[in-house]
Formats: C-alpha cells, sequence, structure tokens
C-alpha cells in the first residue's frame, strides 16, 4: 500500500481498535439510524453515496448537540463521522459501481456504532 493510502486508513483503524470496548455507550436507539445509513453508504453507487455521507455527518452533528453522545466517545465518533465525509465521492452520473474507499469507511463506522451501543 502506499503512503496516501495508509494515511486514509489511519482512522479508521482506529475505530476498528476501539470495537468492543467496555465504557460509554452511545444508545441503540441512537446508533441504529446512523448504523443503517453507514451500512446502506457502503453499497450505493456515488452519487447516492455521497448524498447519504452529508445525510449521516448531519444527522451526527444533531446527536452531538442534543449531547446523545458521551463525551469519551465525541472525538472517536466525530472522526469518523468527518473521515467518511472527506472520502465521500463526487457525484458522476453513469458510474454505479460503490467508491470503494467510502465504502470501506461507511463499513468501519458502523461497525464502530455498533460496537459502542448499546
Amino acid at each position: 500500500m502506499g503512503g496516501k493510502t495508509l494515511a486514509a486508513l489511519a482512522p479508521l483503524a482506529a475505530l476498528l481498535a476501539a470495537c468492543g470496548s467496555s465504557g460509554p455507550r452511545v444508545a441503540r436507539a441512537d446508533a441504529a439510524p446512523l448504523i443503517r445509513l453507514s451500512t446502506r453508504i457502503a453499497s450505493e453507487a456515488p452519487c447516492a453515496q455521497a448524498r447519504d455521507v452529508r445525510r449521516l455527518q448531519q444527522q451526527a452533528v444533531a446527536l452531538v448537540n442534543a449531547h446523545r453522545v458521551p463525551a469519551d466517545l465525541l472525538e472517536p465518533f466525530m472522526s469518523g463521522v468527518n473521515a467518511l465525509a472527506a472520502q465521500a465521492p463526487a457525484c458522476r452520473p453513469g458510474r454505479s459501481a460503490p467508491d470503494h474507499a467510502t465504502s470501506t469507511r461507511a463499513r468501519g463506522l458502523s461497525a464502530w456504532l455498533d460496537g459502542h451501543s448499546d
């Protein structure tokens, strides 16, 4: 892997390393819509990925603003969300295969949320 690829995967690795840890949790009712959306993003075409990544980011910010994410999880949660947003593909009509990097980050975020919610 090239240096850029490794650097791009660093936030995902940090998210996955924290999977399953004990400690503060996001309520399952709050995490479930984001888990569903990130799972969907992983398999969508690039235009839909771009649209839904923006939706996921907006929903994540709303959860943070409503104080629904424990303080100890704020940084890893928003780092994962922002890394996904930074990786979101440009919408180019005619492309139907999911963007691989976006799909990988979306699956990582979904797994992190699943591991940090109850």
